[in-house]
C-alpha cells in the first residue's frame, strides 16, 4: 500500500493550485495506461463485478499503490506531482526495520512498578517473559535474575520500584 498527501497552504497562488492538479490528472493517466486497473495485477481487467465508473473509481483509488507495484518510486511520483515546480528534495531515506527493545528496556519496565507487584509476579511464574509489540522478540528471564539486574538498575539510579509504596502503607 501507498499513499501521499497534498495540502493546500495559506498564500498559494491559483497557478500553483492549477499546476498540481494538471500533474495529478498526468498521474492519473500514468497509472491507466500501465494497466492500473484497480486489482493490482496489471492485466486490464477487474475481479469483480462493476460498473465503468465504478471500475474508474477504483482504479484512481489504488493509483500510489498501483504505481509503487509497477516500481514507480516516491520521488518520482513527487516529481511528477511536482512538474514545473522547482521541488529540491531535501532528503531520502531508506526504511528498515529496527527495533531498538533490550532486556535493559524490560528491566526498567519493571522497576516503574512497585516493586512488590514484581515480587508477586516473581512469586507465581518460573519464569518472566514479555513480548516486544514491534518486533516480536520474546526475551525471559528467571525470577532471581530480574530481581539481580532491578537491582543493579536502581543502584545505577534508575529509580523507579517503589516510588508509589509509601503512598499504599
Amino acid at each position: 500500500a501507498g499513499g501521499y498527501l497534498i495540502e493546500q497552504l495559506p498564500g498559494v497562488s491559483p497557478d500553483v493550485v492549477a499546476r498540481v492538479e494538471q500533474n495529478l490528472a498526468v498521474l492519473v493517466e500514468r497509472n491507466n495506461q500501465s494497466g492500473g486497473d484497480g486489482d493490482g495485477d496489471g492485466d486490464g481487467t477487474t475481479t469483480t463485478t462493476t460498473t465503468s465508473e465504478e471500475d474508474n473509481n477504483n482504479s484512481n483509488n489504488k493509483i500510489p499503490t498501483n504505481l509503487l507495484l509497477q516500481g514507480v518510486t516516491p520521488l518520482e511520483m513527487a516529481e511528477i506531482i511536482l512538474d514545473g515546480l522547482d521541488m529540491q528534495p531535501l532528503q531520502q531515506i531508506e526504511p528498515q526495520l529496527k527495533c531498538d527493545c533490550t532486556e535493559d528496556r524490560l528491566v526498567r519496565a519493571l522497576c516503574l512498578l512497585p516493586r512488590h507487584e514484581v515480587e508477586e509476579i516473581l512469586e507465581k511464574e518460573e519464569e518472566l517473559s514479555a513480548r516486544c509489540h514491534f518486533c516480536s522478540k520474546t526475551w525471559r528471564m528467571s525470577p532471581d535474575e530480574v530481581r539481580q539486574k532491578m537491582d543493579v538498575f536502581q543502584e545505577r539510579g534508575g529509580g523507579g520500584g517503589d516510588a508509589g509504596q509509601a503512598e499504599e502503607e
